[in-house]
């Protein structure tokens, strides 16, 4: 009878907390968290005579597949569609090729919905560009409602491997070739992966998914009746010299629709195979009625580190770590890390973000390990968001941080990063967090210290630590221009900016990205910035969208002696200024800001008066800047 009780609790909870109006228990989640568009008005749009034309110029109606082009797309009013909620990866053979994908939400248009396009660099992040993968599900008739959640991994070879979840319908044409009328099939949902071996640039795509895409039969306004439900996915490659070396692992939560269980599972891609094994590892979360947010990482030893937030049945939220030391085919019990208040909003306590979503206001943990052969090897670190450990400390969100230095047995007090955290209701939320090959830590996170009375303007902040998370540097702010969060989810139906960011490391830099809506239109772009790794650094080298808005080409002649020409390309028209720093960060020459068309345009630098020396060209926008280095010798 026992048994039979808690089931009930649990479902009862469950239909309080993600199902509010439903006898479903997934039916509210997946309309909040991954349906973006209706299916009815939607085929209106694809059945109507005005887009069928305007898709027959550019793709083919009978496989109804996607277009991408070359160059970021632009809706008719000449405003990037909105992208958010990114992942990112370094490649550990050559730490100048680096992938990052966001979200990219066009609701306008059906047959582009929700893709998750690939950014790649290879020059270090001077240049980006824009794969012509697109992230889709194996059928040659559908319509994309919603999904998301890109992920990367690169092994230890290079090899890239990418994830992300499709919620589609698949679609049957009653009409012919030249006038289609496409009706709805089934409702599917899959965990899709595919790879690249050429760091991002094309990609193999077999159609694979983890376990198997499940399909219900269309009948509008009803529940899907999948089974199960693999949702907010994280993948980690081994790098270390074990004999799990180049094995791949991905967690993710199952939602059990028709056994009211939520499980936490780990696949694996043995080394040499192609596909996950189908059959996952179920980590221990007994104790727990509701588990999320699953992270994997592996350590220098070959040791899988599992991490998630697990609910109990007094409604308390707690962080846990597990630790595999069989390449992921068994567990450990889980150890509690720290509580966590305030940040959920399903749980009592919970204080909202003015400017976030309820509905994506979540704890957003992350997890890493550092693979180094320094001091704090095998120091797992983990940092989230929270407005307190075990109640509301009356100040707003905060960045938490933990670490442990025995693989998970024991943990630090919960530390809070942001160093404004004195200061009353002023959020610091959306932690993210990297280690380098030297074992130095960074965090990287929104933060509102600069609009206390409003609580609504946003910058980007990240922060060192070089003692193994013992202590962190003074917090860097990258961003120049503030983003209104009022405005933030405006063109992409409210979602905003999500509750996941980006962050890479190299022995030199930490390149965090992240969701900016410095426009304050609705307009949210991908940031990057390159951060030197210096004790007590304020200087940022560069930040700029990594869609091109704004990048120098060229600097010639570089040794300069007089003179110099700077040729930079811009992608909409923008107020530019340009200037000549030293490396102590003193500009010593400067041209005016001008406003200049969209397109290719050189500046003519006057050199006669500057002493020999290594100098950087910073070229500054309503976007953000780009920095190259010049060098004078005379």
């Amino acid at each position: 009878m026992k048994k039979y009780i808690i089931a009930i609790v649990f479902i009862a909870f469950a239909l309080n907390t993600f199902a509010q109006d439903s006898d479903n228990p997934l039916k509210a989640f997946w309309k909040k968290e991954k349906l973006k568009i209706n299916v009815e008005d939607a085929l209106k749009i694809m059945n109507s005579p005005e887009f069928q034309k305007k898709q027959a110029q550019s793709i083919d109606m009978k496989n109804m597949d996607f277009l991408q082009a070359d160059n970021p797309v632009f809706d008719d009013k000449d405003i990037l569609v909105p992208e958010s909620e990114i992942h990112s990866a370094i490649n550990p053979t050559n730490p100048l090729n680096i992938v990052t994908s966001p979200i990219r939400q066009n609701t306008s248009n059906p047959t582009m919905t929700i893709t998750c396009p690939v950014y790649y660099t290879k020059d270090g992040g001077k240049s980006w560009k824009l794969s012509n993968y697109v992230t889709k599900p194996p059928y040659e008739n559908f319509m994309i409602q919603g999904g998301g959640d890109p992920m990367f991994a690169f092994d230890a070879d290079g090899n890239l491997y990418m994830s992300w979840i499709n919620l589609f319908v698949t679609l049957i044409n009653i009409g012919d070739v030249n006038t289609p009328n496409f009706i709805p099939d089934s409702m599917m949902v899959g965990l899709f992966y595919a790879r690249s071996t050429n760091g991002g640039e094309t990609w193999i795509d077999d159609g694979s998914a983890i376990e198997s895409i499940q399909k219900s039969k269309y009948i509008q306004n009803q529940n899907p009746n999948w089974s199960f439900m693999l949702d907010k996915q994280w993948m980690a490659s081994d790098l270390s010299n074990s004999k799990y070396r180049n094995n791949m692992y991905l967690s993710a939560v199952k939602l059990g629709l028709t056994t009211g269980i939520y499980n936490m599972v780990l696949y694996r891609k043995p080394a040499g195979s192609k596909d996950f094994l189908k059959q996952g590892t179920i980590i221990n979360t007994s104790g727990n009625m509701l588990v999320q947010f699953g992270n994997v990482d592996v350590d220098h030893l070959g040791n899988v580190h599992y991490t998630f937030l697990g609910i109990n049945a007094s409604y308390k939220l707690n962080l846990f770590h597990c630790i595999s030391t069989d390449g992921g085919a068994t567990f450990s019990n889980p150890v509690r890390i720290s509580e966590v208040y305030g940040s959920m909003r399903q749980m009592p306590g919970y204080q909202a973000i003015p400017g976030v979503s309820n509905d994506r206001c979540y704890p957003a943990p992350y997890m890493a390990v550092d693979k180094s052969n320094g001091p704090n090897a095998g120091n797992i670190y983990m940092t989230w968001t929270a407005n307190g450990v075990n109640s509301n400390l009356g100040r707003g969100h905060d960045v938490f941080f933990s670490y442990s230095s025995d693989q998970g047995k024991t943990w630090s007090k919960a530390a809070v990063v942001n160093d404004n955290y004195l200061l009353d209701q002023s959020h610091s939320f959306y932690s993210n967090i990297a280690v380098n090959d030297s074992g130095v830590v960074a965090i990287a996170f929104y933060d509102r210290r600069n609009d206390i009375v409003n609580n609504i303007q946003t910058d980007y902040y990240l922060a060192y630590s070089f003692d193994g998370g013992k202590s962190f540097d003074k917090n860097i702010k990258l961003t120049s221009k503030a983003s209104n969060f009022a405005n933030i989810g405006n063109r992409n139906g409210g979602f905003g900016i999500g509750e996941y960011n980006g962050l890479v490391m190299s022995k030199d830099y930490a390149m965090p990205f992240w969701a900016d809506g410095r426009t304050n239109n609705g307009e949210i772009i991908i940031y990057t910035a390159q951060v030197p790794i210096v004790k007590n650094t304020g200087s940022v080298e560069s930040i700029k969208p990594i869609n091109n808005y704004l990048n120098i080409t060229n600097i010639n002649p570089n040794p300069a002696q007089n003179s110099a020409k700077v040729d930079f390309t811009i992608i909409k028209d923008m107020n530019i200024s340009l200037e000549l720093i030293d490396i102590e960060g003193n500009s010593i020459l400067s041209f005016e800001n001008q406003f200049l068309s969209n397109g290719n345009h050189t500046i003519e630098l006057n050199l006669s008066n500057i002493i020999s020396g290594n100098y950087y060209i910073r070229v500054n926008s309503d976007f953000g800047y780009a920095i190259r280095k010049l060098s004078i010798v005379k």
